[in-house]
């Protein structure tokens, strides 16, 4: 009985696997900085180095926001990670990616999270500093590639061009 409950305990904590055909969603950041210049412009940096990944691929924000009508929601609606959650589990989507910027003095933290969209268990986490603002695009690329191996991609094919 105690095997069977060790291996119950063991499948229900293990990470989610992800390859080249699971979708991802990505939500919108969550800004705490006050500062407007960061409230679309973390996203379409994140994707961006997302897109260069051979083995993750995003659920288009056209298909995201289309189906928010379905959650009671407008269309214009921001992706907030609860958001996320509900539109990958109405999608079948394995996971969500979920960044956070704030403030630490003259600093920016950048936290990204990979979270499992049947659960909302986290299971990869980034967190870079960035010294001041001319910082922060810098940390989110570097933030992404990091995210992209603990995902597992392959850090040595990273950079490279695929066919």
């Amino acid at each position: 009985m105690g095997a069977i409950a060790g291996t119950f305990y063991f499948r229900k904590h293990q990470a989610v696997q992800l390859t080249d055909k699971d979708l991802l969603i990505l939500a919108d950041f969550t800004n705490q900085t006050g500062d407007g210049v960061f409230d679309s412009t973390l996203k379409e940096a994140l994707a961006i180095q997302l897109e260069q990944s051979p083995m993750l691929q995003l659920v288009s924000d056209a298909e995201l926001h289309s189906n928010l009508q379905y959650l009671g929601q407008v269309r214009e609606q921001k992706i907030t990670p609860e958001l996320a959650q509900q539109l990958g589990q109405r999608l079948g989507v394995k996971a969500y990616l979920a960044g956070t910027i704030a403030n630490l003095g003259s600093s920016y933290v950048i936290s990204i999270n990979a979270v499992n969209c049947a659960t909302g268990e986290v299971f990869a986490r980034e967190q870079v500093t960035a010294p001041d603002k001319t910082g922060v695009l810098p940390a989110v690329s570097s933030a992404a590639t990091a995210l992209r191996a603990r995902l597992g991609e392959d850090e040595h094919r990273m950079g490279r061009d695929f066919p």
